[in-house]
């Protein structure tokens, strides 16, 4: 039964061959290839360092968006990364975007003293740059610390080995030094 929004009940009664239909179609290629799609997607956002709230837009999309409808001004750079990783309350999305926004806030106030000041857009590579740097080196770290727990992995299963055949060739040793001594007496 499916009440619609008109307050008529409808009653829905499924057919045998169109539960079967329904099932076929459900797990035939198609469903598995968006399963697949699916997934790679879902892993894909785990790698998103700095996740944002407008859904499927691009930063153009708003961006263009954004623009003032008669002058035709598009906001900056640093007021698009406001408006795509604040939330309605002006929290941000974490801590990472915080960050980025200060990075940016610094960089401009710095460079104003400068002859030629930076634009906002070219602090924002900057620190996008210095994000992707940052990323790269932490990934290159923690290439080095799995390599190194495997290697302290791989040692102390040897060590333990190595234990084991001492232990082997003491137990041998004891027993040649039993029978030396029972010939002896």
């Amino acid at each position: 039964m499916l009440l619609c929004s008109s307050g008529v009940v409808l009653c829905l009664y499924w057919s045998d061959s169109a539960v079967l239909l329904l099932l076929l179609i459900w797990s035939g290629p198609i469903t598995f290839l968006l399963k697949e799609k699916s997934l790679r997607n879902k892993d894909n956002r785990k790698h998103h360092v700095v996740p944002h709230i407008v859904g499927r837009r691009t930063f153009q999309v708003v961006r263009r968006d954004r623009r003032h409808p008669r002058t035709g001004v598009e906001s900056d750079i640093q007021e698009l990364w406001q408006i795509t990783h604040q939330k309605n309350n002006r929290e941000w999305v974490n801590e990472k975007a915080k960050q980025i926004d200060d990075d940016i806030s610094y960089m401009l106030d710095e460079s104003y003293d400068l002859e030629n000041p930076l634009t906002p857009n070219e602090v924002f590579l900057f620190v996008r740059e210095a994000m992707q740097d940052r990323e790269e080196l932490t990934k290159e770290i923690n290439v080095l610390k799995e390599k190194l727990e495997e290697q302290q992995t791989r040692q102390e299963e040897e060590l333990a080995q190595m234990k084991a055949q001492l232990e082997a060739q003491q137990a041998v040793v004891n027993s040649l030094i039993a029978r030396f001594d029972n010939e002896t007496n």
